[in-house]
């Protein structure tokens, strides 16, 4: 080997150590940025919940069995965002938009649901058979809505059928 060949061949491996010194140092100068950058958004970063508490009670009772003046057995469904602890009403935390559904209850006698028809405290029509009942309750005051949930009566037999309220409610957006 010559004196020539042993210079470029020292200089090639000092060419490729040099090259590989400078990868390694924009590797580490590039992992470290994005190290960094992660760091301060997650230093910096801030996110908020809050979490509000939801008061919708559902109270049904039925019409008198033993009351012969009736056409149309009915419920009077009774819906409230409140609750009262200690002598103390506690309203919801939040507004919220609720419905009411009927269906029957697992081991009604019934096969199908009677037609029904929903009447608020001033005797209009909120609701039906294919239309469920909705309401809205606000949280910036204590409130009770009152219904009544008739069932037409369309036969003259006498049937005892189990039926289940069920209540969904879904808070309103704050925009």
């Amino acid at each position: 080997m010559s004196n020539n060949e042993s210079i470029n061949t020292k200089t090639k491996k000092s060419n490729n150590l040099l090259f590989l010194i400078i990868f390694l140092i924009l590797l580490l100068v590039c992992i470290g940025g994005a190290a960094y950058a992660k760091y301060i958004v997650t230093k910096h970063g801030s996110a908020s919940a809050q979490v509000a508490k939801m008061i919708c009670n559902l109270n049904v009772q039925s019409s008198s069995a033993s009351d012969q003046t009736i056409v149309d057995p009915y419920c009077t469904v009774t819906l409230t965002n409140f609750n009262t602890e200690n002598n103390v009403d506690i309203i919801t935390e939040a507004s919220y938009n609720y419905t009411v559904t009927v269906s029957l209850a697992q081991g009604s006698e019934l096969t199908t649901l009677p037609v029904y028809y929903w009447e608020d405290s001033n005797g209009n029509r909120v609701g039906t058979t294919s239309q469920p009942l909705t309401g809205t309750f606000l949280n910036s005051a204590k409130d009770t809505q009152v219904y009544k949930v008739y069932f037409v009566n369309t036969g003259s037999n006498n049937i005892t059928a189990d039926i289940d309220f069920n209540v969904t409610a879904v808070q309103k957006s704050n925009n």
